[in-house]
């Protein structure tokens, strides 16, 4: 669900709730098709269910990222540590925020906390930790494509500042880019960043992109994986793991 964001409302658009039919001139816009207000995140929160598949017919299909790469190989590069290269500015932007706005989101969820710096640990925006985040991308080498600088670093936070300001769930990725894994994906990018990942046991995503490279190599599902180490809590299911990717 993406967070209610200021900003004017259209002229020609009733200034009322969706959830509770509210009048006023505080109304926020829903983050990601701009188009339906609330008075409050509680709000938006309750009307989610219905807006849901509304907001995605708003939002539009342009606004959907088209690759600039071919990615028939996409865990492969994660593995190779080229995933980001090879793309258009735009593309790479987007997929370095959505890394963060992943975490944020799978440390309150998985893990119950919030993540310093980030909306979710009461900013008016998640910049601060998109920032310590590159630092620490910026430390690995070839993480980041060879045009990246302190020049592009503010461009992509002045192209995205309204998503740094806004919440993210897996659903919302998934519509987003029109890929079911770009969850997975940027789970791997990010433990590549950190080390590690809310939810994710040791050597699990080590295990599950052995497994994605020889599908992707025409290997299909022969590839025997641990999943007794896949496993995150006591008493789950190798199935029951599939979820957190």
């Amino acid at each position: 669900m993406v967070e209610p964001q200021e900003g004017p409302t259209p002229p020609d658009a009733p200034k009322q709730c969706a959830a509770c039919s509210s009048t006023g001139e505080e109304l926020k816009r829903c983050g990601r098709c701009l188009k339906v207000e609330y008075c409050n995140k509680e709000c938006q929160t309750a009307h989610w269910k219905t807006h849901k598949k509304e907001c995605s017919r708003l939002a539009g299909e342009s606004e959907q990222p088209s690759s600039s790469r071919n990615d028939s190989k996409p865990f492969t590069a994660i593995s190779e540590g080229n995933f980001l290269h090879d793309r258009s500015e735009d593309e790479t932007y987007k997929l370095l925020v959505d890394i963060v706005r992943m975490l944020q989101e799978d440390t309150y969820r998985f893990e119950g906390g919030t993540m310093p710096g980030t909306i979710y640990n009461g900013g008016s925006s998640s910049i601060p930790a998109f920032r310590a985040m590159l630092r620490r991308a910026e430390a690995i080498d070839g993480f980041l494509p060879p045009w990246w600088t302190a020049a592009k670093e503010a461009e992509c936070i002045r192209r995205n500042s309204a998503a740094l300001a806004a919440a993210q769930e897996k659903s919302d990725i998934q519509e987003a880019w029109g890929d079911q894994w770009m969850p997975m994906k940027l789970r791997m990018l990010g433990e590549q960043i950190w080390g590690k990942w809310p939810g994710v046991a040791p050597h699990q995503t080590e295990s599950m992109l052995r497994f994605q490279m020889a599908k992707e190599n025409g290997e299909g599902t022969t590839l025997a994986l641990d999943h007794a180490n896949m496993s995150i809590r006591r008493g789950e299911t190798p199935a029951d793991h599939s979820h957190r990717f």
